[in-house]
């Protein structure tokens, strides 16, 4: 990887559910978290699991132990954040007006359809690998 900071970063998360496998499209924009988002890139792939809390987020421990820089309680759907409390990617499946805790948005899902027709029928829990795009 180059010295030079992108100013987006294009990210699969591949979901495996049993013999079930999605490709979930995602942009991280350095704007929103520049130091989050290259902690997050240094340490891809990430390989976890991700939970459905709440009906209206997916949460994936990712252990970058990064803090928060444009932190937030309000988020919209498809957005990708960072929360720093438990360490976690969060990507929220609907509008939100306060999170549980503080998230720093730092991009958002490029296809909201993924969220009504894949993610929001994720019963608990999935495997997910989050990876650069090819």
């Amino acid at each position: 990887m180059s010295n030079i900071a992108q100013s987006e970063y294009l990210i699969d998360f591949i979901m495996e559910k049993g013999r079930e496998k999605r490709v979930i499209k995602g942009k991280l924009k350095t704007v929103l978290g520049p130091l989050i988002i290259r902690k997050i890139i240094e340490k891809l792939p990430i390989v976890e699991r991700g939970i459905v809390l709440d009906k209206n987020r997916l949460v994936i421990g990712i252990k970058i132990n990064a803090g928060w820089e444009k932190k937030t309680m309000t988020v919209k759907k498809g957005e990708i954040a960072y929360q720093a409390l438990g360490d976690e990617l969060v990507i929220f499946f609907d509008d939100l007006e306060q999170t549980f805790s503080r998230v720093n948005v730092i991009g958002n899902l490029l296809n909201l359809d993924d969220i009504d027709n894949f993610l929001k029928k994720i019963p608990m829990s999935i495997k997910v690998t989050i990876k650069l795009a090819d």
